[in-house]
């Protein structure tokens, strides 16, 4: 039976046999919904050697490629955001890595730094551009449409945060991968091929990836909870005050007989048309008054008041 390898190295240097041997467990995600790829690993250190081997840290990088026979997997480039070091007084320890392949590093912010500002008479395409070059990252744009943008302000939200929610919005998907930053079109994902095929062990056939590295456990689940046959969603426009309404059924859960139903009222600081007029700016530029604005309080007045003998 072919064994499916990871080849792992930190910092730029590849682990050794014997700190490979203290890996316990190696876990690899590539999300969709969220907006990276991570890595885990732990680690059991009994005698110190993994410890005394490397110089842990966050931010440093993590390279990760996966091997089975002729097949090789490139997991990319992590950098490490959490580390967790658990010892005794024998010496030894066990060790937890978490990483993700959002760069951490001072030109890039696009996860960690909130910011207020408005964007406007743009598109999402050159919004991602602009996320993109304020982070060091380069776009990779995988979208045949552009949606526009009449204008969207960001409160209080990291980067990423905003731009997902109009990749949300467009039913697009975003993620970050060895220093690019990709927009994907759920629809065609789901058009594609699929990579490969999960074989369940069987008596004598241990399964596997294509029935290679055979499987040591397997967990699979399906619920009707939030499962709807169709989607309605309905919403004044602000300009016309006419109710738009539209719903889309999807064809392979007609025997559900749900339909989810999605009232969405526009806020007069959020628009798609592109000849609205300029209605605030960023927060930044035009910083309050103090001397102008309260935050809702009225001064009680002092006496004498009228009408009343003190």
């Amino acid at each position: 039976m072919l064994k499916v390898m990871p080849a792992i190295s930190i910092g730029g240097q590849a682990l050794p046999t014997e700190a490979m041997n203290c890996l316990t467990e190696v876990v690899y995600k590539e999300g969709l919904k969220f907006t990276a790829d991570t890595v885990s690993l732990h680690v059991a250190d009994p005698g110190g050697t993994f410890r005394q081997t490397f110089r842990l840290k966050a931010t440093i990088p993590v390279t990760l490629s996966i091997a089975a026979g002729a097949y090789t997997k490139q997991c990319g480039t992590f950098y490490v955001h959490t580390l967790t070091f658990a010892g005794n007084r024998s010496g030894g320890c066990t060790i937890d890595i978490e990483c993700t392949s959002t760069p951490i590093k001072p030109e890039n912010s696009a996860r960690t730094e909130r910011k207020s500002r408005g964007i406007e008479k743009t598109t999402l395409k050159d919004f991602a551009t602009k996320v993109a070059q304020d982070n060091g990252l380069s776009l990779n744009w995988q979208v045949k449409a552009n949606p526009k943008i009449g204008r969207s302000d960001q409160h209080d939200q990291s980067d990423l945060v905003h731009l997902e929610t109009h990749c949300a919005d467009n039913d697009l998907s975003m993620k970050i991968k060895d220093g690019s930053l990709i927009i994907l079109d759920h629809d065609a994902l789901e058009k594609q091929a699929p990579t490969g095929t999960i074989i369940a062990p069987t008596i004598g056939n241990p399964g596997g990836i294509n029935g290679v590295g055979g499987l040591l456990s397997f967990h699979m689940q399906e619920s009707t909870e939030d499962t709807y046959k169709a989607c309605e969603v309905a919403y004044y426009d602000p300009r016309t005050g006419k109710l738009c309404k539209r719903t889309v059924t999807d064809p392979d859960c007609s025997d559900l007989g749900i339909t989810h139903r999605w009232k969405h009222f526009l806020h007069e600081d959020e628009s798609t048309s592109l000849n609205d007029p300029d209605t605030a700016k960023d927060v930044a530029d035009n910083p309050p008054d103090p001397t102008k604005y309260t935050l809702g309080y009225t001064p009680f007045p002092v006496p004498p008041w009228p009408g009343v003998v003190t």
